[in-house]
């Protein structure tokens, strides 16, 4: 049984452990340590927990065919290959704060695959920490494990979801920053590159932004079915792992608001209109390389320092799609929605005031409510 570091902080200790505890257990036969990476590239292969196996998320968790999670028989092929019986507990860790990890948790539980947690903090916790890596691979003798039927009750589909958005009783709750549930961006800020196909969100949704949803929890309803949305499912299944101790009835949507895009399905945007996030990373970066010309010329040469800064920053994201002037500049004031905006459930794909209803990438102002 997992004794978790953090088992007075949380109700249900055995779906987190912590690293301290993981370095007490590298050497333990009955547990198996997997990092689950997005890019394992730049991740598994540079240096990875000792014993840890590989979870490549495009490869492993995904059936390449169906467009769809791995299946039942896929998903037995993988962990007995790497040596997971059923006597074995499965740790789980990645790369982008545990984002991927997450999304395999999920599936695992899915799966009914009862001993497995998630190693808090993820791999960047364990680098910082300054944990022990290696580059060697580990080979386990295989086994022949069997996992059960699946959990139908914590993934929602499609049709599912149409049939629902005139319901009263269901919580549907966007995880998505602000700026993404508005639809005045459709990428999250700090991976610019992984745009949706069109902004917005689902009729109905409201917004609890991930990194909020603890702090928030009083404006969900306890008592009813909530489901989680987000741009592709990561974050929807990572925020579940969170409100997992608080016994709410919790689903996911699966593929999330791309996959209802790509089906034909209405989403809502806002109509107020700000710079995009893009646009304003780059006025941000002009004025800096400005003020930092000027005043190098003006004042100081060691004001130059700033400008090569702005340019190194520029550099970083173009070389790893990652912006921190962008994540910055997202939270700002001026790019936040107002507090738990909600849009009227019992109007069919109708839209709250300021907002409209884009069904198959048109505006339709006759669906607006008055």
């Amino acid at each position: 049984m997992i004794q978790a570091a953090s088992e007075n902080a949380y109700k249900h200790p055995e779906v987190l452990v912590e690293t301290s505890w993981v370095k007490d257990h590298l050497n333990d036969p009955k547990f198996r340590i997997a990092e689950v990476d997005y890019d394992p590239t730049a991740n598994y292969n540079l240096g990875h927990i000792p014993g840890a196996v590989l979870f490549d998320w495009k490869k492993d968790m995904n059936d390449p065919v169906a467009r769809d999670i791995l299946s039942r028989s896929q998903l037995e092929a993988l962990l007995s290959k790497v040596g997971v019986s059923s006597d074995s507990t499965l740790i789980l860790y990645g790369d982008f704060n545990n984002w991927f990890a997450a999304f395999a948790f999920w599936i695992l539980k899915y799966y009914r695959v009862d001993k497995v947690a998630l190693m808090n903090g993820g791999r960047k916790k364990w680098l910082a920490e300054d944990g022990q890596v290696t580059k060697d691979h580990p080979s386990y003798n295989r086994t022949a494990i069997k996992v059960k039927e699946t959990d139908e009750n914590i993934r929602t589909y499609l049709d599912a979801m149409k049939s629902r958005l005139g319901q009263k009783g269901r919580v549907l709750v966007d995880v998505r920053s602000p700026a993404e549930f508005t639809g005045e961006i459709t990428a999250p800020p700090e991976y610019p590159n992984e745009h949706a196909q069109r902004g917005g969100h689902i009729p109905g949704a409201v917004n609890i932004p991930m990194d909020q949803i603890e702090a928030r929890l009083d404006d969900l309803r306890p008592r009813s079915p909530i489901i989680l949305i987000c741009q592709a499912g990561k974050r929807a299944e990572m925020t579940a792992r969170l409100l997992e101790p608080c016994k709410y009835q919790i689903a996911v949507l699966e593929g999330g608001t791309s996959a209802w895009v790509n089906a034909g399905c209405p989403v809502v945007a806002n109509l107020k209109t700000r710079w995009s996030l893009e646009r304003q990373v780059r006025l941000g970066a002009g004025l800096l390389v400005l003020a930092g010309s000027v005043l190098a010329l003006t004042i100081n040469l060691a004001w130059l320092f700033l400008s090569a800064f702005v340019g190194l920053g520029l550099t970083f994201a173009g070389l790893t799609d990652f912006c921190p002037m962008g994540l910055l500049l997202e939270r700002m004031p001026w790019n936040r929605t107002p507090h738990c905006q909600r849009v009227s459930p019992n109007v069919e794909f109708g839209g709250a005031p300021g907002e409209r209803c884009l069904h198959g990438g048109r505006a339709d102002s006759e669906r607006m409510e008055a």
